[in-house]
């Protein structure tokens, strides 16, 4: 027969594995990047590139160089995108060749109030590019 302060005990360890597992699932929640906010905008790379994202292409211009791309974008699943060669101005196309050029895959890995990060794979040759930091400028 269980006492009063046996059934209060089980009744404390039931209510701290509930919060627990309750706190667990919301803190998985929180972790999904929210990447519908950066599916179109202006952002700055770490390089100085400005990128201006609408819902068809993005275009690319690093001031510096004078490099300047545009590209389709075809969006696979909420955080994940491909970016399509589409053009490039002369300075760009001398120093990336005249192509075929192949596709890139990017995944938004981790977002921020205004920044995003993500991975980028070269369809081409699977080569994976190192995580790097969007920034909203818009």
């Amino acid at each position: 027969m269980l006492t009063l302060t046996t059934e209060l005990t089980a009744m404390k360890y039931l209510l701290l594995l509930v919060f627990l597992f309750v706190g667990t699932s919301a803190f998985a929640q929180d972790n999904t990047p929210e990447c519908d906010r950066f599916k179109t905008g202006t952002f700055l790379s770490p390089r100085g590139t400005i990128i201006k994202r609408t819902a068809e292409f993005q275009t690319e211009h690093h001031k510096e160089s004078g490099f300047k791309i545009k590209l389709k974008v075809v969006w696979m699943d909420e955080c994940t995108y491909v970016l399509k060669f589409v053009e490039a101005n002369k300075a760009t196309a001398a120093a990336i060749g005249p192509g075929p050029h192949s596709d890139l895959t990017c995944e938004i890995v981790e977002t921020g109030e205004d920044f995003y990060y993500h991975i980028t794979t070269d369809e081409e040759d699977g080569k994976v590019l190192p995580k790097s930091k969007l920034i909203r400028i818009d």
